[in-house]
């Protein structure tokens, strides 16, 4: 008899997302990203992944309110600063952009 496990916890979901990340399925990475940030809302590396796959489909507005919860959790790194000015660039807010691009 066949047997299905359900890996559906948060950190479940960022795995799976890290698998499709190295299988470079975008779709399938912010769909896990989704599920996972859904599930916890307050882990800083779920919301920052999150954030960052946002920017990567060019979903900017959504993108950028994940960014601000981001940025109340934890400093980030510069990666999450480079692709939040990428995301203010994108609608914009170009002078915030550009200091949150060179942070």
């Amino acid at each position: 008899a066949k047997s299905a496990v359900k890996l559906n916890s948060a950190t479940n979901e960022f795995r799976m997302a890290v698998i499709c990340h190295k299988l470079q399925k975008q779709d399938c990475k912010e769909m896990s990203l989704a599920k996972a940030y859904k599930k916890s809302p307050e882990n800083a590396a779920i919301v920052g992944e999150y954030a960052i796959a946002l920017t990567e489909s060019a979903k900017h507005d959504q993108a950028i309110l994940t960014y601000q919860k981001f940025f109340s959790l934890t400093d980030g790194q510069p990666r999450h600063m480079a692709k939040y000015g990428e995301s203010l660039g994108a609608r914009e807010f170009y002078t915030d952009a550009k200091e949150w691009y060179y942070k």
